[in-house]
């Protein structure tokens, strides 16, 4: 997902992985931050990555591993982002609540600050919106000055997460299938409503007209 735009546009990215490869006397000892410093400088210097994912293991649960400082500082030195999470064993769950989960966790990559938009516009996301339409939803909401940053899943590259501090109210067709993203676009100060699918007349104006009142209201 994260490379969807750029494949579509003939680019189709990379991933790779990389291991720390604790060994048993560092876990026993807690040793673990310097490996896992190497191991992300690793990564930062071959790949000059756009962003990092960082998966704990059973073995960081098990030994109450604090992975996520080692990410922060990291972070915030190399000025790559590190996304650092815990992922229980990867524990299994509704695809609807490994989506929530993916975009909660995802949504901590942007900064919290907000870039100046083209003037006149402001900016918006939308959640759970099919594919097809875009061009005239585009238009329509050009229309109204706003500007759509995102579109998730149909929109959801990297630039499109790393600028989503800049979007000031997310619209989601069923706000229901992703309790915890909501939660945390709103902890950003961000608006997070529910809007219809817009197919056929009646529900298209409806969709228009909650975007229209939300940003007369903000």
């Amino acid at each position: 997902q994260l490379r969807g735009r750029s494949g579509r546009q003939g680019d189709p990215g990379a991933s790779r992985f990389y291991c720390t490869n604790l060994n048993e006397s560092q876990a026993a000892l807690g040793r673990t931050a310097k490996v896992l410093e190497r191991c992300l400088r690793a990564a930062a210097v071959k790949d000059a990555p756009q962003a990092i994912i960082l998966l704990g293991t059973c073995l960081t649960e098990m030994i109450a591993d604090d992975f996520q400082a080692v990410a922060r500082r990291f972070s915030r030195r190399e000025g790559i982002p590190v996304l650092a999470l815990r992922t229980s064993g990867l524990r299994s769950g509704t695809q609807a609540e490994l989506l929530d989960l993916l975009y909660t966790s995802l949504s901590t990559l942007a900064p919290r600050r907000r870039h100046r938009l083209p003037k006149g516009k402001r900016g918006l996301i939308l959640v759970g919106m099919p594919a097809g339409g875009a061009v005239e939803l585009q238009q329509t909401l050009d229309r109204l000055g706003l500007d759509l940053l995102a579109s998730f899943p149909r929109r959801g590259d990297l630039s499109a997460w790393l600028r989503l501090g800049d979007a000031e109210e997310a619209f989601f067709v069923d706000r229901s299938l992703y309790p915890r993203f909501a939660a945390s676009l709103e902890s950003r100060g961000m608006g997070a409503a529910e809007v219809p699918l817009p197919g056929g007349l009646g529900p298209s104006l409806r969709f228009f007209e909650t975007i229209a009142r939300r940003f007369a209201a903000a």
